[in-house]
């Protein structure tokens, strides 16, 4: 199986998300979601799906539920739009996620320009050992 997929359920207090539950079943977190907002209990409520790709070794990142009594300004600021990546092992907290960047052309300029870098070093390295040798 190359990819993996489960449901995050958060509840936002104190300025900050917390993780509350994980669930394996979309339906499951939903509605485990929309009991905890009809408690009252949090200002802000959201379900965020988690797939991780094996192969690339990356968690890919999207919230699909969200429900807020907050003021327009502390929402947005609680509640990122998109869908992001990052990387297995990063340190996942207080939606410190990192965006999706691959398609910045900057980005790519830097990656090719560190294999053309990469590449020549092995040349010469290879052309020194054979004069040495």
């Amino acid at each position: 199986m190359a990819q993996q997929t489960i449901f995050e359920l958060h509840t936002f207090r104190g300025g900050h998300w917390k993780v509350d539950s994980i669930f394996d079943d979309r339906a499951l977190a939903l509605s485990e979601a929309a009991r905890i907002e009809s408690s009252g209990r949090f200002p802000a409520i959201r379900v965020v799906q988690e797939n991780y790709d094996r192969y690339a070794n990356e968690f890919r990142t999207k919230v699909i539920y969200r429900t807020s009594r907050l003021r327009d300004d502390a929402r947005r600021a609680a509640s990122p739009s998109g869908t992001t990546t990052r990387k297995a092992g990063a340190r996942y907290g207080d939606d410190v996620i990192e965006e999706d960047d691959t398609d910045d052309p900057l980005m790519l300029l830097l990656t090719f320009g560190a294999i053309v870098m990469v590449g020549i070093a092995i040349v010469l390295g290879i052309r020194y050992l054979a004069e040495t040798l």
